[in-house]
């Protein structure tokens, strides 16, 4: 076997290896997004944003407490996230039935607190939903997953979710 030769399949093979390097994911639907918000209920706190497109792209925003009747978002961050990541989260999705979730849950005992809202389009539906001081496993599942797919200083935090 020639030196050319066998440099030809030992390149081949590490590409086959790697995958698709287009960054594109077979598994996940072609309009697969995710925009997840959370922040106190009361005006006086910030408001977190993140944003995800299908290829990863991720834009992380705030609303400060000053800006929050107005409601002008600030970008803080823009990141990519890995195909990987967002394979694991869209499974969690899945695995969690989270496009038939209740559009709300709202524990209406308390009067502060803070809220969680995770809107997902896949598959050409798109779901939203809400929480407002009130644990729901399968949303905060898929928050969870959400979030430790990102950067640790650009996670959605609220105070129902637990680690």
């Amino acid at each position: 076997m020639t030196k050319k030769y066998a440099l030809f399949i030992c390149l081949s093979l590490t590409l086959l290896a790697a995958g698709d390097a287009s960054g594109v994911s077979k598994d996940l639907p072609d309009d697969f997004r995710i925009v997840a918000v959370a922040g106190g209920v009361g005006p006086s706190t910030s408001v977190f944003k993140i944003e995800i497109d299908p290829k990863g792209h991720a834009v992380y925003s705030t609303i400060a407490p000053a800006d929050r009747r107005t409601g002008t978002v600030r970008v803080i961050d823009r990141f990519d996230i890995p195909v990987s990541r967002l394979e694991y989260i869209y499974k969690r999705i899945k695995d969690n039935k989270f496009m038939s979730l209740k559009s709300e849950y709202v524990d209406k005992t308390v009067t502060d607190g803070s809220f969680a809202s995770l809107t997902i389009t896949a598959d050409k539906k798109t779901r939203t939903v809400r929480t407002q001081n009130i644990s729901v496993k399968a949303f905060d599942t898929v928050m969870i997953a959400l979030n430790l797919s990102l950067p640790k200083d650009r996670r959605i935090i609220y105070n129902e979710i637990s680690y």
